[in-house]
């Protein structure tokens, strides 16, 4: 089938002009045109998928991940690591934000399996949580806990039932980390619990905040029934934490493979 022969046919059906003699007849010819165009219409979809992530950043984004990288760098292997500092720093590029989802354009592959399982629309990267420039206390904890990890301070990560802090060995002491209110605390969860009037409620107090919101932290943070502790260096969910890696990856490589099969199938 000629070349000339589809393009009148392509030309008559957008005007409304086609008639019997002008239709394409059914042939593998035909099927494999069809299969071929499918490939490439895929492959150009998912390309643009692929690059729309880099396509989408903003210049406010591009500051907060150069200020938290400049940091890392600055205070990489030092003697006596500025945790305070650290945990400022995350809260400052941060806001608190509860409804924050992986959008379509962030990584359209998570956000169609979130489509299905709603939790996968979370995230834990960091890049992405400081793109936007907001999350829930788990993801700033995400964000702090990136990082740390530069610095190669071991990290736990401490749920609370409704709140989430870290645990950060820095300095030769465990201190209790938490960049959502961005207080910082001497001690592990426990020691901190027993004595929050002087290591918690005073920081809170000089951060402005309310009674009200004080009292409800110290009961958070001094309730036992529902906390949980993640292993040493553990993400808050590894399962979620290996589908955004594996996700990533796949917005590169599934255009590369459909590509690769158009051309396979052009070659044929």
């Amino acid at each position: 089938m000629s070349g000339r022969r589809w393009v009148r046919w392509l030309v008559g059906a957008m005007f409304g002009e086609v008639d019997r003699q002008h239709l394409p007849k059914r042939s593998s010819l035909n099927r494999q045109w069809i299969s071929q165009a499918s490939f490439i219409s895929l492959a150009v979809l998912a390309s643009i998928g692929g690059m729309l992530p880099w396509l989408c950043t903003s210049s406010e984004g591009a500051f907060r991940r150069a200020a938290l990288r400049s940091f890392a760098e600055d205070f990489h292997g030092a003697a006596s690591y500025p945790l305070y500092r650290a945990c400022r720093l995350v809260h400052s590029l941060t806001e608190h934000r509860v409804d924050c989802h992986v959008s379509p354009w962030e990584n359209w592959i998570q956000w169609s399996l979130g489509q299905m399982y709603p939790p996968l629309l979370r995230s834990q990267f960091a890049d992405r949580i400081l793109e936007r420039g907001a999350g829930d206390c788990s993801e700033r904890v995400a964000v702090l806990q990136s990082l740390l990890r530069e610095s190669r301070l071991p990290t736990r990560i401490v749920g609370l039932g409704g709140h989430v802090v870290l645990e950060v060995y820095a300095n030769g002491v465990w201190h209790l980390a938490d960049p959502d209110y961005g207080i910082l605390a001497f001690g592990i969860l426990e020691e901190v619990a027993a004595d929050a009037e002087r290591r918690v409620v005073a920081p809170l107090k000089r951060a402005g905040y309310s009674q009200e919101v004080i009292d409800r932290y110290v009961e958070i943070l001094q309730s036992h029934e529902d906390n949980v502790r993640m292993p040493t260096n553990s993400p808050i969910s590894p399962r979620l934490h290996w589908l955004e890696q594996i996700t990533r990856y796949l917005l590169i490589a599934l255009p590369c493979g459909l590509w690769a099969m158009a051309i396979y199938k052009a070659a044929r």
